[in-house]
């Protein structure tokens, strides 16, 4: 199922009609006991000290996480927001031309 997901993408990508897409899969783990999502948080900054760590949710469902790059800031009554994407970091000429693209797409989204 997810080879077919990427090759539908691509061919959306290919017809132009989509510019770029992030594909993702999650995994569910069931655990033996109920976790506190502050063990979680607290976890992911001691791991991840460079991240921004994140939680979102209620008394039944939260989302967290740690990402490298800034969702949204807010300062002095301006917000920010890093507009990173690339996935390709070596320094062939076609990942360099990837991450281009795929930068310039984000920025203009922004």
């Amino acid at each position: 199922a997810w080879h077919a997901r990427v090759d539908r993408a691509l061919a959306a990508i290919a017809a132009g009609e989509l510019d770029k897409v992030v594909l993702s899969r999650s995994l569910r783990l069931p655990l033996a006991a109920p976790l506190a999502p502050a063990v979680l948080l607290a976890r992911l900054v001691a791991q991840h000290p460079e991240s921004t760590v994140f939680a979102v949710g209620g008394e039944n469902a939260v989302f967290l996480g740690a990402t490298p790059e800034r969702l949204v800031g807010l300062a002095a009554g301006t917000a920010r927001a890093d507009a990173l994407a690339g996935t390709a970091w070596d320094d062939e000429p076609l990942a360099i031309d990837k991450n281009a693209h795929e930068q310039a797409l984000v920025v203009d989204a922004i």
